[in-house]
């Protein structure tokens, strides 16, 4: 993150009252100590208060204090929600594609479909590419999938509906 020179001043001047916010922090969630570092979160947060900060609408100790308080409770249900491993191949997700694409194909078609379903996927983002194996590779609600990938349910389905966008483009192109 850049800072301009009044942005880094602003941060300078506020880094003890963001420790002191983030010892109060603690003091109110003794647990959260456990799972974040809230000193280095509420310093992070306090210099993107500073980038987003606008002077005409009040005093910068009041907006930064919401800002590191919402930034320090963001990064404690993030660390406390459970962790999935998402595969680096979808092998998955590309044998059901290859079932919706063509139910019951002979040998000769499915090597065209897995060939076919690689190039379309190649140059996908790895985010479409998770959304489309979770919502269709292992049946996942939208709500899972969001959870899972840590953004909002209509992210979640434009991600899976852009990476099923980018395999229909490519079967009407063949």
């Amino acid at each position: 993150m850049r800072l301009t020179n009044d942005q880094r001043d602003l941060c300078a001047e506020h880094v003890p009252l963001a420790r002191v916010w983030a010892a109060h922090f603690i003091s109110r969630h003794p647990w959260a100590e456990r799972v974040i570092d809230c000193e280095s979160t509420a310093l992070e947060s306090l210099c993107s208060a500073a980038t987003t900060y606008d002077p005409t609408l009040g005093e910068f100790p009041p907006f930064a204090q919401r800002v590191v308080r919402n930034a320090m409770i963001d990064a404690c249900r993030h660390a406390m929600r459970p962790k999935r491993h998402l595969p680096d191949t979808l092998q998955l997700t590309r044998s059901h594609l290859r079932q919706l694409l063509d139910p019951s194909p002979g040998p000769q078609e499915q090597v065209e479909t897995a060939e076919f379903l690689d190039k379309a996927m190649e140059n996908m983002d790895p985010s479409h590419q998770h959304a489309l194996y979770m919502r269709h590779g292992l049946g996942m609600t939208l709500i899972e999938v969001a959870r899972e990938l840590d953004v909002c349910i209509e992210t979640a389905r434009t991600y899976a509906n852009a990476a099923l966008a980018k395999i229909q483009s490519e079967v009407d192109r063949s």
